[in-house]
């Protein structure tokens, strides 16, 4: 059957061959006739919402307590989509032992499935994507299992197990990445685990297709997917926090290039920022420093942080003052969101307390016609941000902040978004104030 195409997800890895020699995929029985299709989250992390929101205000919405014990509950902000076909999209998140449905009124519990008989825990935010064109999409994540070992699993849309495929590392907080990368109408399954292996499944199967060794360290970071020379097959780009390297891939795992940075790499994003029809390629380190690249792999430009930074899922990239040319912004460990231009020179910087791990979203979150930047703060804190760098409200939610960043959707159909947050306590939906 020829399988439909779809957009890429970064978002966001197998072993080599005998001198590795992990697992094999565990085919479920039996799979389920018919599969879903997903949309609506975007893991390549450009992170700029097109709709608008109506949060003039701080406002939560409603608030979803964790139930697990585990430690850390909740890391990784939810996927969004349409599970069934309703025209009525579901939230999909790790928590914990379990992965997680909620569906309208929110936060009500479609469905979960537990990684406890695995001795595990979801950290990362799935990838949800229609692989086989029937419109209910399927969801991809692997749980962080004691012993440092990870079983990557495909679910139908209801939480069937389609398939498994166990390794003898882990893939922990970062997305997979899930694309036709050789344009054979086929989807791939890309991501990378803790050391340094970046695993090509086959999204229909689970089998191997390919992997590349690049050592060091990458379960944190999602693979970016793009066509960077145009030739209608997509690269996978990918960062290594074990010995700063960006790497470019080709789309049957040959490398293209490497540049190494001075700083732990935990997640990239490519975008043509300047416009001028060639992407470039953005990622900031743990030594201080946000790069730019060309699709070549050479040094536009690198800027000083003001502290380490992460990026967890990529850098947010959107044209905050709506001058036809795009900003890069980033948070920053000692508490700073830096905003740049193309070229690398600073616009503005934000600050409080409180570092900022986690990815931000941009989007015109209140309707005045300009858009924000979205942020959260290791110590409990959410802002919004103008797009001059002015703070227009922050709220307190308490605990401790997601790593990974923050979800833009409109989950209730009223054409406005609505964000979502979470500390380790609980799951956090800021939407439009009553009467406003």
């Amino acid at each position: 059957m020829t399988k439909a195409r779809g957009r890429p997800w970064t978002v966001a890895a197998s072993l080599l061959g005998a001198l590795l020699a992990i697992g094999a995929p565990l085919v479920a029985q039996p799979v389920a006739p018919s599969l879903w299709a997903f949309g609506g989250y975007n893991l390549q992390r450009v992170n700029a919402t097109p709709r608008p929101g109506g949060l003039v205000a701080p406002h939560v919405a409603w608030r979803l307590p964790f139930e697990t014990t585990a430690s850390p509950a909740s890391v990784s902000p939810p996927a969004v989509a349409d599970l069934d076909g309703d025209g009525q999209v579901e939230l999909v998140y790790g928590e914990g032992i379990r992965l997680l449905v909620l569906e309208r009124p929110f936060p009500k519990r479609r469905w979960e499935f537990s990684v406890l008989g695995l001795n595990g825990i979801v950290l990362m935010t799935p990838a949800v994507v229609d692989v086989d064109g029937d419109r209910r999409p399927e969801a991809f994540f692997a749980p962080y299992q004691s012993g440092g070992i990870s079983t990557f699993h495909r679910l139908d849309w209801k939480g069937q197990v389609v398939w498994m495929f166990r390794s003898r590392s882990y893939t922990s907080y970062a997305s997979p990445a899930v694309a036709d990368l050789d344009g054979d109408g086929r989807f791939e399954v890309i991501f990378a685990d803790n050391q340094g292996n970046v695993y090509n499944l086959d999204a229909d199967t689970g089998r191997v297709r390919w992997t590349f060794a690049m050592g060091g360290n990458a379960d944190m970071n999602t693979p970016a997917i793009v066509d960077l020379d145009r030739d209608g097959r997509r690269e996978v780009i990918i960062g290594n926090h074990g010995n700063g390297a960006i790497h470019a891939l080709e789309h049957d795992g040959r490398q293209r290039w490497v540049y190494q940075t001075r700083g732990s790499i935990y997640g990239v994003t490519v975008d043509d920022a300047d416009g001028d029809g060639v992407v470039e390629i953005y990622a900031a380190d743990w030594a201080g420093a946000v790069h730019s690249l060309t699709p070549q792999g050479r040094l536009r430009w690198s800027v000083p942080a003001r502290g380490p930074v992460t990026g967890y899922n990529g850098l947010t990239v959107a044209d905050l003052d709506r001058d036809g040319t795009k900003e890069v912004v980033v948070g920053v460990q000692d508490g700073t969101v830096l905003c740049l231009s193309p070229a690398g020179r600073t616009l503005w910087q934000f600050q409080r307390r409180g570092h900022v791990s986690g990815s931000v979203a941009a989007g015109d979150f209140d309707r005045d016609g300009q858009l924000e930047i979205f942020a959260g703060s290791h110590n409990g804190f959410v802002y919004l941000i103008g797009p001059r760098g002015d703070l227009k409200w922050e709220q307190r939610l308490g605990g401790r902040l997601a790593y990974m960043g923050v979800t833009a959707e409109d989950l209730d159909g009223d054409g406005l978004v609505e964000v979502l947050v979470n500390n380790d306590e609980s799951l956090f939906s800021f939407s439009k104030p009553p009467g406003r």
